[in-house]
């Protein structure tokens, strides 16, 4: 098993945006997926981890994240990390919608 980051992924909850993340596992065997967000200023703030079950995806708002993070976190990048298999099993999206 490797270590494995997604790096700068883009989000923005300003203006009415919501962002949502998509964690998707492709593979048989759960994986731990730690999200970091990164906010414009360059603060980190390590979100709990995601657990994704064998052949099942996580759709995760970021409100409660940015929430918990502080105000500077309303807009910028997501950093996913992850022990297992590579990312061919696994996937990110992000998304956003105007309220």
């Amino acid at each position: 098993m490797k270590p494995h980051h997604l790096f700068g992924t883009y989000y923005s909850a300003k203006d009415g945006l919501t962002a949502k993340l998509l964690l998707n596992n492709k593979g048989p065997l759960p994986l731990v997926a730690k999200p970091t967000l990164i906010a414009s200023n360059g603060d980190r703030f390590d979100a709990p981890e995601v657990i994704v079950e064998g052949r099942s995806f996580q759709m995760i708002d970021l409100r409660n994240w940015i929430q918990s993070a502080g105000q500077q976190f309303q807009e910028g990048s997501i950093q996913v990390f992850h022990v297992g298999p590579g990312f061919g099993t696994w996937r990110t999206n992000l998304s956003h919608k105007r309220n």
